[in-house]
């Protein structure tokens, strides 16, 4: 993760400084709110089915700087931060699945469980963000980058 971490960050510095830093960047501050929900990957056999999904709203806001490349401002580099909030509340039935209870005195006990599971996740994340975008009119873009 630390490596993840630091090769985002070099290449956040290499875009940045690949752009031309004298012409004026435009700034943008963007807010929105995000739908979808986490699974893990590859999705275990031990979940047999998902009885009930409901994802929590989702938040999310960002602001960076914009420079265009060419004399047109057609072609962009885009480079700034996020933060979003995402989360969902799940039923499933499953059988034999690992799991570890934790309960509010500090003890825990671990086992498989086959049965019922209510799972609730709730996440907050610091994203940097790059990206090259290409203006298709003054209010639609296309991108692609690190986000």
């Amino acid at each position: 993760m630390k490596k993840l971490c630091t090769a985002t960050v070099c290449l956040y510095i290499v875009f940045v400084a690949a752009c031309n830093l004298a012409a004026q960047p435009a700034w943008l501050v963007r807010a929105g709110y995000v739908v979808g929900a986490a699974t893990p990957t590859p999705f275990p056999a031990e979940i047999r089915e998902i009885k009930s999904f409901d994802p929590s709203f989702g938040w999310a806001v960002g602001g960076g700087a914009m420079w265009a490349i060419d004399s047109a401002a057609q072609w962009q580099v885009y480079a700034g931060f996020g933060v979003n909030s995402m989360g969902m509340t799940t039923c499933a039935r499953v059988k034999c699945y690992s799991t570890e209870l934790q309960a509010d005195d500090g003890t825990s006990v671990k086992g498989v469980w086959t049965g019922i599971v209510e799972t609730e996740y709730q996440a907050l994340a610091l994203s940097p963000k790059v990206a090259i975008r290409y203006a298709l009119s003054p209010h639609w873009h296309v991108g692609a980058g690190l986000y």
